[in-house]
């Protein structure tokens, strides 16, 4: 049984076939097609004919041939070509003729035809030493451009913590600032209490005035009644009609007049503020029917109030004869 060393031009790897795999006259060598281990094993060690169908003909040189390692040779005894190995120097100095004066521990299976694997000394599979190669040099610089887009992201994230901490300083700086000049403006209004509740026409009428002419007096005014606050639009607004008028006020108003008898109450500006006070209240101004509902309870608190004041005068008056009786 006869071996050949044969180097493929194609990939440049060395392998050990059997002769009749090489065509010397034409500069070709058999190769299997199959990449399956046990194939390529039984296809060597069985010497099997090429053919075009189970084989690919690779340019190829012969390095040796003719190397018999069942000889008297006792340097090739017990020598298999799927358990030898030659490294790439020693491999130049092999005449390019045949011989069976080659040491086992010469003999080389740099890589089988499979761009991946290759046979070891112990005839197992591993990753061939070029592509291994090229994997770690892939694998380094992926790792240093995954390390640069880390650094690259770390810093980035690092300069927008601190933009957003500037922000959040800024903001709540301005709203300290805010919330001083509102103070020191509304500091000025602090006879506000003292005016409500609204007890006569012509006092209505003043106010009227200053909430035209003033607009910081109408920002204290909204933001005063908005702080009455309420768990209904229905019972803010009936707190805001108790704290604003006075009863005896209230009795001279409609919502919309009433010809010369009663004055028009949607036409004041007071009427205004109370739809803005509402409105601030978020979970109001949400919702989709809000509007209707504050004009709605303020025409029912007009047209009940002279009801409500009626009472109250029977009620004072029983209360002061059962007293005097």
């Amino acid at each position: 049984m006869a071996w050949s060393i044969v180097h493929f031009n194609s990939d440049n790897t060395v392998e050990v076939v059997p002769d009749k795999w090489m065509k010397i006259k034409n500069g070709y060598c058999a190769w299997p097609k199959s990449l399956n281990e046990k194939d390529l094993k039984k296809a060597i060690l069985h010497k099997i004919r090429p053919n075009n169908e189970d084989f690919t003909f690779y340019k190829a040189r012969c390095l040796a041939s003719n190397i018999d390692p069942d000889s008297s040779n006792k340097k090739l005894a017990g020598w298999s070509p799927l358990k030898t190995s030659l490294n790439r120097g020693e491999i130049e100095k092999i005449p390019h003729t045949s011989t069976n004066n080659i040491a086992a521990s010469k003999i080389l299976i740099e890589t089988t035809k499979s761009p991946i694997f290759e046979k070891n000394c112990y005839g197992n599979t591993s990753v061939s030493p070029t592509i291994n190669s090229s994997l770690q040099s892939y694998d380094n610089t992926f790792k240093k451009s995954v390390m640069h887009q880390l650094l690259t992201l770390k810093y980035e994230m690092r300069s927008m913590d601190e933009k957003i901490n500037i922000i959040l300083k800024l903001a709540e700086d301005e709203k300290i600032s805010s919330i001083s000049q509102e103070t020191a403006t509304f500091s000025q209004f602090s006879q506000f209490d003292n005016e409500l509740p609204i007890k006569t026409y012509d006092e209505l009428i003043e106010i009227e005035s200053k909430i035209a002419s003033d607009k910081t007096y109408r920002s204290y005014f909204v933001q005063q009644l908005s702080s009455v606050g309420g768990k209904s639009i229905a019972a803010m607004v009936k707190r805001i009609m108790t704290m604003v008028f006075n009863p005896e006020l209230l009795i001279t108003f409609s919502y919309n007049g009433r010809c010369n008898k009663k004055r028009n109450f949607a036409g004041l500006l007071i009427n205004k503020i109370i739809f803005e006070s509402v409105f601030k209240i978020k979970k109001f101004a949400a919702s989709d029917n809000s509007t209707n509902q504050i004009e709605q309870v303020i025409k029912y608190v007009l047209i009940q109030t002279p009801f409500k004041l009626k009472r109250q005068k029977e009620s004072t008056m029983y209360t002061t004869v059962m007293k005097q009786s």
